[in-house]
């Protein structure tokens, strides 16, 4: 993913005011990728993992992913799920365990 983020061929989400870019985050056998919402940064995305697949033979399933689009129209998130193959989902959700897209006030203890 870095190599790809330096060629240009995918384009993670910037956070916060610094710049800092996020792209992935690996954990065992479960993976989450963030990035700009672009038709062709998420195509780009699946060619990534089908490489991954090639080159490793562990294959994504994307029929068991999910498809977030972060503050965008519905229509937008069905177009690229399509494209994908993925699942759409929405926010909040759950990552390892942790919620994800919720306000820390709102979380139990």
């Amino acid at each position: 993913m870095e190599d790809a983020m330096l060629q240009g061929l995918f384009r993670g989400a910037v956070i916060g005011e610094d710049g800092l870019t996020l792209s992935h985050l690996f954990c065992v056998d479960d993976a989450l990728f963030m990035g700009e919402w672009d038709e062709r940064n998420i195509a780009n995305l699946v060619t990534i993992l089908n490489c991954f697949f090639l080159f490793l033979g562990l294959k994504i399933n994307l029929l068991k992913s999910n498809l977030f689009g972060v503050g965008r129209a519905s229509h937008e998130v069905e177009a690229l799920a399509m494209i994908t193959g993925c699942s759409i989902a929405n926010m909040p959700f759950s990552y390892l365990r942790l919620s994800v897209g919720t306000s820390i006030s709102r979380v139990d203890n």
